[in-house]
């Protein structure tokens, strides 16, 4: 049996649960490709996805825009506040690599359906904990501890869990994934 889609198409029975799997699973990739914190999911719930920079006010089909953006803003962030405040350049690029490695994991997982658990975002306290804490600490002059701290902590974090979550799928045994297919 043949449904009758929104635009007078017609559909064969099971596209529509294929279309409404595509939508959540974009939606899924979107919130991990973000990476948002404990503050913006709070914040994106009391303003009920009404806040742009705010997880839920993003439905458009520019909605791939989002990630990069936010990566742009909080590397850029990092780099012109540390450089400012006199930090050497190994601790910023440290700090902007750990960073950087964290979210092309994350970019390759979901595109082997391997998504990030919940408590990596809340620990890696999301982009705007970290820019936070960097803005803190350059207020309190702590600025070149607070990037050595970050890049330790956030690195032992995220690569830990990297490791740990490649090792225990079998994901890593040399067979050739073609990930065209989706």
């Amino acid at each position: 049996m043949t449904a009758m889609a929104e635009d007078g198409a017609i559909q064969e029975p099971g596209a529509q649960d294929a279309a409404a799997q595509a939508t959540a699973m974009a939606a899924r990739q979107l919130r991990a490709y973000r990476d948002d914190g404990p503050i913006c999911t709070v914040l994106g719930r009391l303003a009920r996805g009404l806040l742009p920079p705010l997880p839920g006010a993003h439905t458009g089909r520019l909605d791939w825009l989002v990630p990069p953006i936010i990566r742009s803003i909080e590397y850029g962030y990092l780099a012109v506040l540390g450089f400012a405040q006199g930090v050497s350049a190994p601790l910023i690029y440290a700090l902007i690599a750990v960073l950087a490695y964290h979210h092309y994991d994350t970019v390759y997982r979901t595109r082997q359906r391997l998504w990030p658990h919940d408590w990596v975002f809340r620990a890696g306290l999301g982009w705007e904990g970290r820019m936070l804490i960097v803005a803190f600490a350059g207020l309190s002059g702590l600025l070149p501890f607070a990037y050595a701290a970050l890049a330790a902590y956030l690195g032992v974090l995220f690569v830990s869990e990297s490791v740990t979550t490649w090792t225990r799928t079998g994901r890593g045994t040399g067979e050739i994934v073609d990930l065209e297919e989706d």
